[in-house]
């Protein structure tokens, strides 16, 4: 699992990354909110777009 970042013309690409179905685990939490608490801080991030890698968005969270 991992939260990609890429930062362009102003805008935060973060893309979920935890297959299959990028399940919304503790890790990818914790992960988008460090990514998201570092971008609020960066006055260069002017937007964040949220996208899941694959062929699913997300899934929910894990119940496991």
């Amino acid at each position: 699992m991992r939260v990609d970042a890429s930062l362009s013309d102003g805008i935060l690409l973060l893309g979920m990354h935890n297959p299959p179905v990028n399940c919304l685990s503790l890790g990818v939490r914790s992960e988008l909110g460090h990514a998201l608490d570092a971008a609020c801080r960066d006055a260069s991030v002017a937007g964040i777009v949220l996208y899941g890698t694959g062929r699913h968005f997300c899934a929910g969270g894990d119940l496991r």
